[in-house]
């Protein structure tokens, strides 16, 4: 006789006596294998346990936030205390260029009756202006440095005080002899390539040619224009 193993109820033991259980709460197993007989129990142990992980998750993202806030704003102290410490930059750094403006330079003559202050030196187009002529404006504003630079180290050699007046007077006696002369010269020359009359332009041309060809006149002014000044 075969048996229904399907159909048997299981047995269920208490107090040395078996019987059948009816129901799986008299069995007191679930199919999960946990007891159901304490369904509160189970219940509430899921929801302290559900309650518990969301509250470690929001603790860890406050204490993420912290930290992130703490970080950005050590990196920012550090940031301004390095712009502070950092030494300017040379030269600076050009930060931003207006496009689409024009701007206008004076042509003309233009002549600074002194070089010298108190620990000031003019140099270049700060002392002097002349027509663009030959570039002989650029040359000038060189042989003004190459002269301070002179009456510079001759100051520091001998121990005066490099930006005293009588220190720098020399700069200006010289700077002015050899630039005063140049600038004359650079503005007749403007003066005369400047006017439309018949007989003066006749004369520029043929005193032109005739200099060109005289050698030896034209090597005096190349090297008096030229040349390094003696301090």
């Amino acid at each position: 006789m075969e048996t229904d193993l399907r159909a048997e109820k299981p047995l269920l033991v208490t107090g040395g006596k078996a019987k059948t259980a009816e129901t799986a709460d008299e069995l007191g197993v679930c199919s999960n294998g946990v007891s159901s007989r304490e369904p509160r129990r189970l219940e509430e142990w899921s929801r302290s346990r559900e309650w518990g992980d969301s509250e470690g998750v929001s603790l860890a993202a406050l204490w993420t936030n912290a930290v992130n806030q703490a970080l950005f704003a050590i990196d920012s102290a550090l940031s301004s205390l390095r712009s502070s410490l950092r030494p300017p930059s040379i030269p600076p750094h050009i930060l931003a260029l207006e496009t689409d403006n024009r701007a206008s330079f004076p042509l003309g003559l233009c002549h600074s009756q002194s070089y010298i202050a108190h620990r000031v030196a003019l140099l270049g187009d700060a002392a002097h202006r002349v027509h663009p002529l030959a570039g002989q404006g650029v040359n000038m504003g060189w042989r003004d440095v190459v002269i301070l630079t002179k009456i510079l180290e001759i100051a520091h050699k001998s121990g005066a005080d490099i930006g005293s007046v009588s220190s720098l007077r020399r700069y200006d006696s010289l700077a002015q002899q050899y630039n005063v002369p140049t600038m004359v010269a650079i503005d007749w020359l403007n003066r005369l390539y400047s006017t439309q009359s018949t007989p003066i332009v006749l004369a520029r041309s043929l005193g032109l040619s005739a200099f060109n060809s005289l050698l030896p006149l034209k090597d005096l002014l190349v090297h008096s224009l030229s040349h390094q000044p003696k301090v």
